[in-house]
């Protein structure tokens, strides 16, 4: 059975992209594009059945959608950047119901990247991590959240003698991002990096977690969970 997607944020960049790689899918389809000017139609149940819906808007863009999967016990994918506290306390309330994915970044390179921080930090005991990232000047949060991902991670595994400095961000032509970690001591340089050349692969990576997603129970998942053996 091909399942039924809605797109929330369809008329934006990352909207447009995920819609791009349904059209090629044959298990899942585009079932309906919803954006700020048909925002009332979820409300007033003109959209069609749905069997998961793909967030791609604003955190209070998160907020509504979120509240109408619940009210129809439709799976949530959100990859919204900039959510706070609030939207983040919505989500989790909301994954007692439905299963819910959230994820900063859709990325598998950038979940690999994280993995790969982690085990090189066993390995120093002292030294400096900076990180870095660069999106185009459309983009609105900085720093990103994949950034803050990384932050995140870095921090929570660094040893006691190595010092994590907040993300440095750039914001500046059509780069779809890049986001590079520095580790500096004594003596050596090693840098991490990851390119997206392309939006396509967080859109196929939105598109497969919402494959994912239909056949788990209610729950707050992240990519580790897709993607960990």
């Amino acid at each position: 059975m091909t399942a039924s997607v809605g797109v929330f944020g369809a008329e934006g960049r990352m909207g447009r992209a995920i819609i791009d790689v349904l059209a090629q899918a044959k298990d899942v389809k585009l079932g309906s594009q919803i954006d700020k000017e048909n925002l009332k139609d979820l409300k007033s149940k003109k959209t069609p059945t749905l069997d998961v819906v793909i967030d791609f808007s604003s955190p209070q863009g998160t907020v509504e959608v979120c509240r109408w999967c619940v009210e129809n016990k439709v799976p949530l994918v959100v990859g919204t950047t900039g959510l706070g506290s609030k939207e983040n306390e919505v989500l989790k309330k909301a994954s007692k119901e439905i299963p819910i994915f959230a994820s900063p970044n859709m990325s598998p390179g950038v979940f690999g990247l994280i993995g790969a921080l982690k085990t090189f930090l066993k390995t120093v005991s002292e030294g400096e991590i900076f990180i870095e990232e660069v999106h185009h000047h459309h983009k609105k949060d900085a720093p990103s959240g994949t950034a803050k991902a990384l932050y995140e991670a870095v921090k929570d595994a660094a040893p006691k003698g190595v010092t994590v400095t907040a993300p440095h961000s750039i914001r500046a032509g059509d780069i779809f991002g890049i986001h590079r970690v520095q580790f500096f001591t004594e003596g050596e340089w090693v840098s991490f990096e990851h390119h997206a050349t392309s939006r396509l692969v967080f859109a196929k990576g939105a598109v497969t977690a919402a494959r994912w997603l239909l056949g788990q129970s209610p729950g707050l998942y992240q990519m580790k969970d897709m993607l960990a053996p």
